[in-house]
């Protein structure tokens, strides 16, 4: 039994070991996590799509918004002290955890607006070329295997 249990705390130590530069990474996993983290992928829709000075301010509008509330995702991901909320009961538990995803939901909303009034400024042309290349929630899954644009 003993033996039993040195190997699990020894296996926990090394999987917590190695998951220590993903926590440290950052938002997106410090990968290009999302295409609004890849360097120069902005600069790739804008030359794909051949967007107009119009165009272009729509997407950095959109852009702002997405890096916005992913990095106030994460602000809010490493404030949150386990210790505190280990220690609610059960309903200040669901309070919180209705209260986070309250505040996700209007965030998530946020972008979505930002992105269809980015996508309302293009033409069908534009909108299957971004599709083709970012997808179109038919299952595709973009050059790099990410999702949709947010």
């Amino acid at each position: 039994m003993k033996r039993l249990t040195k190997t699990l705390l020894a296996t926990a130590a090394i999987l917590a070991v190695a998951a220590l530069p993903v926590m440290a990474a950052g938002p997106g996993g410090g990968f290009g996590g999302g295409k609004g983290d890849c360097p120069g992928y902005g600069q790739q829709i804008s030359e794909k799509l051949k967007l107009t000075a119009p165009q272009k301010a729509a997407y950095e509008d959109f852009q702002k918004v997405a890096t916005a509330q992913r990095e106030e995702h994460w602000k809010t991901r490493q404030a949150m002290d386990p210790a505190a909320v280990q220690s609610m009961t059960v309903e200040q538990f669901r309070a919180h955890q209705t209260d986070m995803m309250q505040s996700r939901i209007e965030s998530k909303t946020k972008v979505f607006e930002a992105r269809q009034k980015f996508t309302a400024t293009l033409t069908a042309e534009q909108k299957k070329l971004l599709d083709d290349s970012i997808g179109s929630g038919k299952g595709k899954r973009g050059p790099h295997g990410g999702g949709r644009m947010m």
